[in-house]
């Protein structure tokens, strides 16, 4: 090399270079480790936010990582000894100012588009040109920073920086370490020193009775949950009262039927005049904590009511808990998908209330919801019956946009063999639900909680998986989306094997206070009965409801296909079951008429060659549905003009109810 070229080059030797790198990408590494957390929680995307856990979290993760960077960066830049001073400042400054850039808005940029896009939070555009320039800015001034330790005579400058960044390294570090090697659930947990039971009730949202192994499905999807089911009362026939969440868990919630609470797509929140279960509990001096991962069992619906606690970690994709940078590095590594499961996050929560918020001297009434079952991603890579190229092929959106295709255009965008992939990747979430609900259930049984508990595991309804050629869990009520598991377990109170009888979730309401010893009136409209008492050789009937469609596909749909023909979407579904027997009653006057024993799948439509069968359904039905009142929301009420925030509405958009 010519020594002009000696003169012109920019960066000295190969040692210092390095050096000044990692010194540079260990302090971006500082900044962005600090902003990281804090973009997404300031943004109120987190339910919870502990800034010292998570902020160490971060700098423990990115410190490192950057300074590697900033090492590789420094590198390449020597390799290029010959180019000029300005042309190397000219690519130094725009490195740093697009790290920058793109580290600040990576927790932003998703979000603010998806909201400028929607019309919902205009303003997200001006905050991510603010957050670029400030982060241009900031990050421009490490070149300067880069020039002085490059000289020598900031040789001492540069070790203390590096002393002064190791050490800030260290303890983060090491308190990530500490805390992160604290396991999810605490070792010990003092015992009960109450008479009444403690009471944990488990849904399993979106998970249809026969996908679990010990309901009889050949894959062994359950086998935590198969080993809680050999010690518990299976009832092999429960009905859940609709076939999506709202109204199920309003239900759940009240002990009454759909039609008597009158929650649904129409009429968003509970109706304060009925009394929760959880309201309830707490006025019989019971500790209630609640953790779902489901929007729908919040505030803004009224199912919050009587929860001393209840954390809502739902979405965390789409618009959600987006994951910070840190989180993201760790979790693909570790195990690639699981950030986008809220279950680790919900567990945590668990644990966190047995450590701080359990107090052994009153009774606990616990409500979780998992969300794995309904999700459309797969939150696990340790896959049993598929494979990574089936899971790259359903997460591409074009085609999951062939899912609802299927059931709304009536056509075969689903091939025998695409079914039978998307029915795989369910049973792989199903397998990842069942390995996070059997460590819970490992941790009720080590510590002794379980002893004087309730543990009910049920699901508030199931899925459709191109049966009837429908999708997802709306306009049906077919046994795909009511016939949900129902496993109950309390000391020798409920004897451990399989029950035939045909009964509802509903039951659990009388069930729990039954057991909790909390007298109440039962009211007119409860079909509620509890599973404590002695059950009649008689046939129970049983009911299911779908009263308001979900109208957002079908708008959708309707505007982009207009001669399609959107009309079977449109009608109130009513079923009853009484005995095998099943009769599906829809408001534009057709029926279904099915015979489960011999049938299970509801292929063949009997209502046309059994009339009778057919009117004596019907007046069992009708019966029913005069035997007490309908709910009506009065006009202008709180609940019917409520005004749902922005995070509130993304939320039903991440779970598909609305456009």
């Amino acid at each position: 090399m010519t020594s002009s070229g000696h003169e012109n080059a920019f960066l000295p030797g190969w040692g210092r270079t390095a050096a000044t790198g990692a010194l540079v990408g260990a302090i971006l590494g500082v900044l962005v480790g600090v902003a990281d957390p804090l973009n997404p929680a300031l943004r109120a995307f987190r339910p919870t936010f502990d800034p010292l856990n998570q902020i160490a979290f971060s700098l423990a993760v990115l410190l490192p990582a950057l300074a590697m960077t900033g090492v590789a960066a420094g590198l390449l830049l020597r390799l290029a000894r010959g180019v000029s001073r300005g042309l190397c400042r000219a690519i130094v400054w725009v490195f740093t100012v697009i790290l920058a850039a793109a580290l600040f808005v990576y927790t932003v940029l998703p979000t603010a588009i998806y909201d400028a896009l929607h019309a919902q939070q205009a303003g997200d555009v001006k905050y991510i040109g603010t957050t670029t320039v400030a982060a241009a800015a900031t990050f421009a001034a490490l070149y300067g920073l880069a020039l002085a330790l490059l000289r020598r005579r900031s040789r001492r400058t540069a070790s203390v920086l590096a002393v002064v960044l190791a050490v800030l390294w260290g303890g983060a570090a090491a308190w990530t370490y500490g805390n992160e090697s604290r396991p999810t659930f605490p070792a010990t947990v003092p015992q009960s020193l109450s008479d009444r039971p403690n009471v944990l009730l488990i849904v399993l949202d979106t998970v249809r009775a026969d996908h679990l192994s010990c309901y009889g499905y050949d894959r062994k999807t359950t086998p935590n949950i198969d080993e809680f089911a050999r010690t518990a009362r299976v009832y092999t026939n429960a009905v859940s009262p609709s076939c999506w969440t709202l109204p199920a868990h309003a239900s759940l919630f009240t002990g009454l039927p759909y039609s008597a609470h009158g929650t649904d797509h129409n009429h968003l929140n509970l109706d304060r005049k009925f009394e929760t279960l959880s309201e309830r509990l707490k006025a019989a001096g019971y500790q209630t904590a609640g953790f779902s991962a489901n929007g729908f069992i919040s505030s803004y619906t009224g199912l919050d009511r009587g929860f001393d606690l209840l954390c809502n970690f739902y979405p965390r994709r789409d618009r959600s808990i987006i994951p910070t940078l840190a989180e993201s590095l760790v979790w693909h590594v570790l195990e690639p998908g699981e950030w986008l499961s809220r279950t680790p996050p919900l567990q945590r929560g668990v644990g966190e209330w047995f450590r701080d918020g359990y107090r052994a001297e009153k009774p606990f009434f616990m409500f979780l919801n998992y969300m794995d079952a309904h999700d459309s991603c797969v939150p696990t890579r340790r896959l049993q019956w598929t494979n990574a190229k089936v899971l790259r092929k359903w997460e591409l959106q074009r085609n999951l946009e062939l899912i609802p295709d299927y059931m709304f255009k009536g056509v075969e965008t689903l091939s025998p063999k695409d079914l039978l992939e998307l029915e795989a990747l369910y049973d792989e979430k199903m397998a990842y639900l069942d390995r996070k609900v059997g460590r819970l259930l490992t941790f009720l049984r080590t510590s002794g909680l379980d002893r004087n508990m309730l543990i009910i595991i049920t699901s508030d309804h199931g899925e459709n998986l191109g049966d009837h050629h429908l999708t997802g869990h709306g306009y049906s009520v077919h046994e795909t989306l009511v016939h949900v598991p129902l496993m109950v377990k309390w000391d020798a109170r409920f004897q451990p094997g399989e029950d035939h009888h045909v009964v509802q979730t509903t039951d659990i309401f009388a069930s729990v206070l039954e057991a909790a010893g909390v007298a109440w009136q039962k009211p007119a409209a409860s079909n509620s009965e509890s599973l404590l008492q002695a059950k009649s050789d008689k046939p129970r009937p049983c009911f299911s409801e779908y009263l308001t469609p979900a109208l957002a596909g079908i708008a959708d749909y309707s505007a982009r296909y207009p001669t399609l023909d959107f009309g079977r979407f449109l009608h109130r579904l009513r079923a009853v079951r009484l005995g095998d027997m099943k009769l599906i009653r829809s408001s534009d006057g057709t029926f279904e008429l099915y015979d489960l024993a011999k049938d299970p799948f509801e292929s063949r439509n009997l209502a046309a060659a059994n009339p009778q069968t057919v009117r004596d359904l019907q007046k069992v039905l009708d019966d029913w549905l005069q035997s007490f009142e309908h709910y009506k929301p009065a006009a202008n009420t709180p609940e019917d003009v409520r005004v749902l925030s922005v995070e509130q509405l993304n939320d039903l958009r991440g779970l598909g109810y609305i456009k």
